[in-house]
């Protein structure tokens, strides 16, 4: 465990310097406006790709950055995109709001075509009205937030590059309604959009299958003490927990400690983190289930495996669903800017909405945008007893397709 942690930190010195790196280079830019270097096709320049995540404070994304930094450096390492390496610009935004958006002001300043980032809704919310108005493409890591072409904070040149929140939603809730067969559930959830807009989805599928939720509670982002939630939950045959991997830890660690250890407790992609980074001892990891887009540690396919290999080798660090996200985000910026044959930011978006890739992927197996512009229908359910990844079940885009929704 104290390895993993290691690994952490190492991480993050990495990260924050790339930011400093990145500071240093806005005193060479334009110092405002929607980046003059990127407008016209710029045939005779590089894709500038920014990568804003929380490189820093108690809630590091530092997997998403090193997917990132992973895809380009394999890219650039091939030949770049249209004979041009790309060039990487990184920020960082530290899950919180006021820096989010001045991360986004800083990123379009200094002239970024495509921009990666925004897991979390208070990152996205700030920042993406930013992108849209700079007319910067914006592929968005956020699975809970209102990005959707037609929701309030998407836009022509925004793309949801994970599976949507209510279709994980809807693929959690069918496997412990028909694989776990439970017939009374606990929720919980971050007091965030993410969780505030994830428990009535799930309580609605429940209740629809004749499944009693016993209670539904949401705490703050820098909860302490989780007590008096778990103890509510006592009597669901599974507890369902909306949450940020610390939030999520603390409320594991709580469970345990109450007698509660032996339940399904699952919840979203913040799992495979905990795993990940070792936050809970292995020993009360058996009923942990996680939700999500994809899981590298569990993914068969041979080709991701070879990455995953490649990916720890590179970072001393097990790749996981954020990373392999964020490696795909660069395949998509790179797979569209080579469709359009330009980088005019509307040309990249335009070939957004009609490219299917589905070569070298390591998160979806296929990755095709739908009219709302949402990129990956899949997802799926992993155990992670003992601390190692299993996949539990698997579910499709045909079996995902018409179970979301509008967020916002």
């Amino acid at each position: 465990m104290a390895d993993r942690f290691a690994n952490r930190k190492r991480a993050l010195k990495a990260g924050v310097g790339a930011l400093l790196s990145a500071i240093v280079c806005a005193a060479c830019g334009n110092g405002g406006g929607t980046g003059t270097a990127a407008e016209g096709d710029g045939a005779n320049r590089p894709l500038v790709l920014g990568s804003v995540f929380a490189l820093t404070g108690p809630q590091s994304q530092a997997p998403y950055v090193n997917g990132v930094r992973f895809a380009v450096e394999e890219i650039n390492a091939a030949g770049g995109v249209n004979g041009q390496k790309i060039e990487l610009k990184e920020y960082d935004d530290a899950l919180n709001a006021q820096k989010s958006a001045s991360a986004a002001q800083l990123a379009v300043s200094e002239g970024v075509d495509v921009v990666i980032g925004g897991p979390t809704a208070i990152q996205t919310n700030a920042a993406a009205p930013i992108y849209q108005r700079a007319g910067v493409v914006h592929l968005n890591m956020a699975s809970s937030t209102a990005v959707a072409k037609d929701e309030s904070f998407g836009g022509d040149l925004t793309f949801r590059v994970v599976t949507p929140m209510p279709e994980q939603i809807h693929a959690a809730a069918e496997y412990l309604i028909k694989e776990v067969k439970v017939k009374k559930v606990g929720l919980l959830g971050l007091n965030t959009d993410f969780g505030q807009n994830a428990l009535p989805l799930y309580a609605e599928k429940f209740q629809a299958a004749g499944v009693e939720v016993i209670d539904s509670k949401l705490y703050p982002q820098d909860a302490k003490d989780l007590t008096n939630e778990l103890l509510a939950m006592r009597g669901a045959d599974a507890i369902v927990d909306w949450g940020f991997p610390n939030q999520f830890a603390l409320a594991t660690k709580t469970a345990y400690q109450n007698g509660m250890g032996d339940i399904p407790h699952l919840g979203p992609s913040a799992v495979g983190i905990v795993n990940t980074l070792g936050l809970v001892p292995v020993e009360n990891r058996d009923s942990l289930i996680g939700m999500s887009s994809c899981d590298p540690a569990a993914d068969t396919r041979p080709h991701v495996q070879e990455w995953a290999k490649r990916f720890q080798a590179r970072f001393d660090a097990v790749a996981d669903a954020s990373a392999a996200s964020g490696y795909d985000a660069v395949q998509l910026a790179k797979a569209a800017v080579e469709a359009a044959g330009s980088l005019d930011r509307a040309k990249i978006a335009e070939a957004l909405t009609t490219l299917t890739l589905s070569q070298n992927t390591m998160c979806a197996s296929t990755y095709k945008s739908d009219d709302r512009h949402e990129l990956m229908h899949e997802a799926v359910v992993i155990s992670y007893a003992k601390g190692e990844p299993k996949e539990l079940a698997r579910y499709t885009a045909a079996e995902l397709a018409g179970t979301g929704r509008k967020q916002g």
